[in-house]
């Protein structure tokens, strides 16, 4: 057990059964089977540090992957799942992804990923001049967004309205006096 680097804390208990031990290596608590050890173990916690370590990239192999996804390290690389502060080329902001995801995903940017979002999910004018009409309202001004009121006059009635986008894209009407809601015109 001392060849391998483990201290008993314990009087041997067997071959095959689990043995207290104390590696100099980390210093941690352990139990292996002289069993085991015979055949070449020692401390499981050096040896996952060890595996882990010969697999650890280097800034050097990191960089380029980060670089690639329009982002600048600012410090060394910290680990594959850990936060890396970086800056990023196209806002400029700072941002933390791990390289896990950014080699995964190939971005990193959290500001860039939600305007991205926000302009996939825009609606052109067009499109949503299209959408009132068809829910029987037709617009009076421009478009001003999903979730802004837009004035509208009724088709049916005749009646200025003021309904959202969204509340039309979610199949709500477009007249509220048409809807039969219990309104009644303004005296």
């Amino acid at each position: 057990m001392e060849a391998a680097g483990l201290i008993p804390l314990e009087p041997y208990p067997g071959a095959d059964n689990p043995w207290r031990c104390r590696c100099d290596g980390c210093g941690g608590e352990v139990t292996p089977l002289y069993t085991s050890v015979r055949n070449g173990s020692g401390c499981r916690f050096c040896a996952v540090n060890k595996r882990s370590s010969s697999r650890r990239l280097t800034d050097a192999e990191a960089g380029p992957v980060m670089r690639a996804a329009a982002l600048i390290p600012l410090e060394p690389y910290p680990g594959a799942t850990k936060a890396w502060l970086c800056k990023c080329t196209i806002c400029g902001e700072r941002c933390s992804p791990s390289f896990h995801n950014v080699q995964k995903t190939g971005r990193g940017c959290r500001s860039c990923g939600i305007k991205q979002r926000s302009l996939s999910r825009k609606v052109n004018e067009s499109e949503a001049k299209a959408l009132m009409i068809s829910a029987g309202v037709t617009p009076l001004e421009t478009y001003p967004g999903s979730k802004v009121p837009w004035r509208c006059r009724c088709n049916a009635c005749g009646r200025e309205v003021t309904p959202r986008h969204s509340s039309i894209r979610q199949g709500r009407g477009g007249c509220i006096y048409c809807a039969g809601r219990g309104l009644t015109e303004p005296n």
